[in-house]
């Protein structure tokens, strides 16, 4: 044996580059988005009842939506 593994000829894996994780990144920020959306409609739900704190909720929610649109723009430049 010369000490070389077999692995030594197999290309690196694609997490070892930066794009990978910028790419991860761009999907899990799509992925919170649409989860925020769901969220919004049930305090639509909410609204509708008259249940105390759907106002404050509900801007919670669309300033992280807001947040995540703003990376996922900047992780896709």
């Amino acid at each position: 044996m010369d000490g070389n593994s077999s692995s030594d000829n197999f290309p690196p894996p694609p997490h070892s580059s930066p794009l990978f994780y910028k790419d991860m990144a761009a999907d899990l920020a799509v992925l919170k988005i649409r989860e925020a959306h769901n969220h919004l409609e049930k305090i639509a739900e909410f609204e509708k009842r008259g249940i105390n704190g759907a106002q404050k909720l509900k801007k919670r929610i669309l300033a992280e939506i807001k947040f995540l649109q703003k990376v996922y723009i900047y992780l896709i430049q």
